[in-house]
Protein backbone atom coordinates (compact mmCIF):
# COMPACT_ATOMS: atom_id res chain seq x y z
CA UNK A 1 0.00 0.00 0.00
CA UNK A 2 1.41 3.38 -0.85
CA UNK A 3 0.13 6.90 -0.38
CA UNK A 4 -0.70 9.05 -3.36
CA UNK A 5 0.72 12.53 -3.52
CA UNK A 6 -2.04 13.68 -5.88
CA UNK A 7 -4.20 15.07 -3.05
CA UNK A 8 -2.35 17.85 -1.22
CA UNK A 9 -4.81 17.80 1.70
CA UNK A 10 -3.05 14.75 3.11
CA UNK A 11 0.52 14.24 4.23
CA UNK A 12 2.14 10.89 3.39
CA UNK A 13 4.59 10.45 6.27
CA UNK A 14 2.50 7.92 8.19
CA UNK A 15 1.75 4.26 7.56
CA UNK A 16 -0.18 2.21 10.09
CA UNK A 17 -2.49 -0.81 10.06
CA UNK A 18 -4.20 -2.00 13.24
CA UNK A 19 -6.42 -5.07 13.05
CA UNK A 20 -8.89 -4.77 15.89
CA UNK A 21 -10.60 -8.04 14.94
CA UNK A 22 -7.42 -9.68 16.23
CA UNK A 23 -6.37 -7.24 18.96
CA UNK A 24 -9.85 -6.56 20.46
CA UNK A 25 -8.81 -3.26 22.00
CA UNK A 26 -11.77 -1.40 23.53
CA UNK A 27 -10.09 2.02 23.27
CA UNK A 28 -9.46 1.58 19.54
CA UNK A 29 -12.99 0.18 19.06
CA UNK A 30 -14.44 3.32 20.69
CA UNK A 31 -12.34 5.57 18.42
CA UNK A 32 -13.56 3.63 15.37
CA UNK A 33 -17.21 4.21 16.38
CA UNK A 34 -19.05 7.08 14.67
CA UNK A 35 -20.16 9.96 16.95
CA UNK A 36 -18.23 8.64 19.96
CA UNK A 37 -15.97 11.72 20.30
CA UNK A 38 -13.22 9.27 21.30
CA UNK A 39 -9.77 9.76 19.82
CA UNK A 40 -6.77 7.55 20.46
CA UNK A 41 -3.11 8.26 20.04
CA UNK A 42 -0.87 5.57 18.56
CA UNK A 43 2.87 5.54 19.07
CA UNK A 44 5.52 2.84 19.04
CA UNK A 45 7.02 1.65 22.30
CA UNK A 46 9.62 -0.97 23.09
CA UNK A 47 9.15 -3.29 26.07
CA UNK A 48 11.99 -5.72 26.79
CA UNK A 49 13.27 -5.11 23.27
CA UNK A 50 9.95 -6.01 21.61
CA UNK A 51 7.77 -3.53 19.66
CA UNK A 52 4.36 -2.51 20.98
CA UNK A 53 1.58 -0.16 19.93
CA UNK A 54 1.19 2.35 22.75
CA UNK A 55 -2.46 3.43 22.68
CA UNK A 56 -3.79 6.34 24.73
CA UNK A 57 -7.44 7.39 24.79
CA UNK A 58 -8.60 10.99 25.16
CA UNK A 59 -11.22 9.56 27.56
CA UNK A 60 -8.51 8.16 29.83
CA UNK A 61 -6.30 5.12 30.04
CA UNK A 62 -3.49 3.57 28.03
CA UNK A 63 -2.82 0.13 26.59
CA UNK A 64 0.29 -1.49 25.19
CA UNK A 65 -0.45 -4.05 22.47
CA UNK A 66 2.36 -6.30 21.24
CA UNK A 67 3.12 -6.28 17.52
CA UNK A 68 2.12 -9.48 15.77
CA UNK A 69 4.51 -11.12 13.33
CA UNK A 70 2.63 -9.39 10.48
CA UNK A 71 2.92 -6.03 12.24
CA UNK A 72 6.68 -6.47 12.53
CA UNK A 73 6.94 -7.12 8.77
CA UNK A 74 5.01 -4.00 7.73
CA UNK A 75 7.57 -1.30 8.52
CA UNK A 76 5.29 1.23 10.19
CA UNK A 77 5.82 4.98 10.21
CA UNK A 78 4.16 6.61 13.22
CA UNK A 79 3.99 10.11 11.73
CA UNK A 80 6.67 12.74 11.94
CA UNK A 81 7.58 12.27 15.62
CA UNK A 82 6.23 8.86 16.78
CA UNK A 83 2.60 9.82 17.23
CA UNK A 84 -0.68 9.80 15.34
CA UNK A 85 -4.22 10.61 16.54
CA UNK A 86 -7.29 8.82 15.12
CA UNK A 87 -11.06 9.05 15.58
CA UNK A 88 -14.28 10.25 14.00
CA UNK A 89 -14.84 13.96 13.57
CA UNK A 90 -18.05 15.05 15.29
CA UNK A 91 -18.98 17.66 12.65
CA UNK A 92 -18.80 15.44 9.57
CA UNK A 93 -18.61 11.87 10.94
CA UNK A 94 -15.50 11.26 8.82
CA UNK A 95 -12.71 9.08 10.16
CA UNK A 96 -9.66 11.29 10.79
CA UNK A 97 -5.96 10.78 11.38
CA UNK A 98 -3.65 13.59 12.45
CA UNK A 99 0.00 13.80 13.37
CA UNK A 100 0.62 14.32 17.07
CA UNK A 101 3.23 16.94 16.22
CA UNK A 102 2.19 20.60 16.48
CA UNK A 103 2.08 21.88 12.88
CA UNK A 104 3.12 25.39 13.88
CA UNK A 105 6.03 24.44 16.13
CA UNK A 106 7.22 21.70 13.79
CA UNK A 107 8.44 24.24 11.26
CA UNK A 108 10.37 25.98 14.02
CA UNK A 109 12.25 22.69 14.61
CA UNK A 110 10.91 22.42 18.16
CA UNK A 111 9.14 19.12 17.49
CA UNK A 112 6.53 19.65 20.19
CA UNK A 113 3.87 16.95 20.48
CA UNK A 114 0.29 17.95 21.18
CA UNK A 115 -1.70 16.89 24.23
CA UNK A 116 -5.10 15.37 23.44
CA UNK A 117 -7.93 16.28 25.80
CA UNK A 118 -11.30 14.68 26.52
CA UNK A 119 -13.41 17.23 24.65
CA UNK A 120 -12.02 16.53 21.17
CA UNK A 121 -9.23 19.09 21.09
CA UNK A 122 -5.47 19.05 21.22
CA UNK A 123 -3.21 21.59 22.90
CA UNK A 124 0.37 22.70 22.30
CA UNK A 125 2.13 23.83 25.47
CA UNK A 126 4.74 25.65 23.40
CA UNK A 127 2.63 27.92 21.15
CA UNK A 128 -0.52 27.77 23.35
CA UNK A 129 -2.83 26.83 20.45
CA UNK A 130 -5.82 24.53 20.71
CA UNK A 131 -6.79 22.49 17.64
CA UNK A 132 -10.21 20.99 16.91
CA UNK A 133 -9.97 17.29 16.07
CA UNK A 134 -13.13 17.44 13.94
CA UNK A 135 -11.54 19.90 11.53
CA UNK A 136 -7.83 19.97 12.35
CA UNK A 137 -8.03 23.78 12.48
CA UNK A 138 -6.82 26.13 15.20
CA UNK A 139 -9.73 26.44 17.66
CA UNK A 140 -8.19 29.09 19.90
CA UNK A 141 -4.92 30.93 20.24
CA UNK A 142 -3.01 32.74 17.54
CA UNK A 143 -4.02 31.64 14.04
CA UNK A 144 -1.76 29.27 12.21
CA UNK A 145 -1.48 26.10 10.20
CA UNK A 146 -4.01 23.30 10.47
CA UNK A 147 -2.97 19.95 11.94
CA UNK A 148 -1.07 17.58 9.66
CA UNK A 149 -3.68 15.16 8.33
CA UNK A 150 -3.27 11.65 6.96
CA UNK A 151 -5.54 9.57 4.76
CA UNK A 152 -7.35 7.12 7.04
CA UNK A 153 -10.11 4.53 6.96
CA UNK A 154 -11.75 2.01 9.23
CA UNK A 155 -13.99 -0.97 8.63
CA UNK A 156 -15.72 -0.46 12.00
CA UNK A 157 -15.06 -0.89 15.72
CA UNK A 158 -14.03 -4.54 15.40
CA UNK A 159 -12.38 -4.18 12.03
CA UNK A 160 -9.20 -2.73 10.59
CA UNK A 161 -7.81 0.78 10.91
CA UNK A 162 -5.60 1.91 8.02
CA UNK A 163 -3.55 5.10 7.73
CA UNK A 164 -1.59 5.65 4.56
Amino acid sequence: MSASCADNQYDNSCYLIFDNSTNNNSKVAAAMTISSNVFVTFSKKSINGKPYFHIESNQGGTDDVAFTYQDQQRGYIFGKNNGVIVGFGILDNQFKAYDLLCPNCYNESKYKNLTVNSNGQTYCSNCKRYYDLSTGLVASGEGGKAMIQYRASTSGPNGTLVIN
